[in-house]
């Protein structure tokens, strides 16, 4: 049940993160040197921080205890 409350809120964020990042203009476009084809947000570092964020939150994860959450979230920031 862990495990698939913690895929969803993952897909979830991963979704609205890239759907922001569309939306906000913070894509990266295709040229000679990168390999991809289409555009692609650079919103997943996002998804990934408000994946964690929310799942440590939920489940009362004690490794992540507030003072070391405010360091996450002043990292994220910067």
């Amino acid at each position: 049940m862990l495990f698939l409350q913690i895929t969803l809120i993952a897909l979830l964020a991963t979704r609205l993160s890239a759907s922001a990042g569309h939306r906000l203009g913070l894509t990266d476009r295709p040229d000679a040197r990168k390999h991809h084809a289409g555009i692609v947000p650079l919103t997943g570092g996002i998804a990934i921080f408000l994946a964690l964020a929310l799942c440590s939150l939920l489940q009362g994860v004690e490794a992540y205890t507030a003072p070391m959450m405010a360091i996450t979230c002043l990292v994220f920031a910067v």
